[in-house]
């Protein structure tokens, strides 16, 4: 991996890449959260590079790399024009454009913005629902109630701290801590501060939960954008609210693929390459790269 900064919207962006330079652009925005940047899309880059594309992660504002913004850099349409001044940036001309979560939301976005410069888009668990939609959401958490919670996640007393608690959600696979450390510091006493503030975090989540993805579908399908959906199916209470929800997004993209790898949101986390290897696979069957 490499990372390298660009000038993209008026602003400095962060960006890892795997892969050579002439291989076909597969544009990666990450989830919120304490452990992500770019490097989330780490372990499913190597199949994709396999492959024949060039994975681009971006950092976030706030996130990894990137320096912060202000409360208002965080609505999805200023992010998704964000994708394309990246895009723009590197020369990149037309792209697979993916995300998690967060990001699969951004990519939606982006994607509808401008679908004839998008060869597929790929959503790891997300962008197939509006956030709004979700029981966990709270839309009458102001933006100081967010960021306050969002606080418990921005520092640990130390790295073998975090990494128990990790564990304890099933979350200390070798690449998932690796995305971590790509995403906080060690502080000279041991401490561990999470580079992405309680207030990006926050101001992260009060504009996700307002963001309505739904509305940019049509465009989606009146383009005929090819669309993966990897759908999480782990907890059962996942599964339950993922398929409740999942029929409206058919109805209105008919020609979205989903497939159910077996795994929970974390879906890096818990497929590890095979992330890279699915997405390959169908990105293959699409003609790509």
């Amino acid at each position: 991996m490499s990372v390298r900064d660009v000038q993209a919207a008026g602003r400095t962006v962060a960006v890892r890449e795997w892969g050579p330079p002439d291989g076909m652009p597969f544009l990666f925005w990450h989830a919120l959260g304490p452990g992500h940047s770019g490097s989330s899309v780490a372990v499913a880059a190597e199949p994709l590079v396999r492959a024949g594309f060039r994975v681009l992660g971006i950092d976030a504002p706030g996130f990894g790399r990137s320096p912060a913004g202000e409360d208002g850099d965080y609505t999805l349409e200023r992010l998704a024009s964000l994708v394309w001044g990246v895009a723009d940036a590197l020369g990149v001309e037309r792209a697979v454009v993916s995300g998690h979560s967060w990001g699969g939301s951004v990519a939606v976005f982006a994607a509808a913005e401008q679908p004839d410069r998008v060869a597929a888009l790929v959503l790891y668990d997300s962008g197939a629902s509006d956030f709004a939609d979700h029981p966990s959401a709270n839309l009458a958490a102001s933006r100081e109630d967010l960021i306050e919670s969002a606080r418990e996640f921005t520092r640990f007393e130390s790295w073998d701290g975090l990494v128990e608690l990790l564990r304890a959600e099933r979350l200390d696979q070798p690449w998932t801590l690796d995305a971590f450390r790509e995403a906080t510091i060690v502080e000279p006493d041991g401490a561990v501060a999470v580079r992405a503030s309680a207030e990006v975090q926050g101001i992260g989540v009060y504009h996700a939960m307002r963001a309505r993805p739904s509305e940019r579908w049509p465009a989606l399908a009146a383009a005929t954008v090819p669309t993966l959906l990897v759908l999480a199916t782990e907890p059962e209470e996942a599964r339950e609210s993922n398929e409740r929800l999942l029929p409206r997004f058919l109805h209105a993209m008919p020609r979205a693929e989903v497939v159910r790898p077996g795994c929970r949101h974390q879906v890096f986390a818990d497929l590890g390459s095979h992330a890279g290897e699915l997405t390959a696979a169908w990105l293959r069957d699409q003609g790509l790269p």
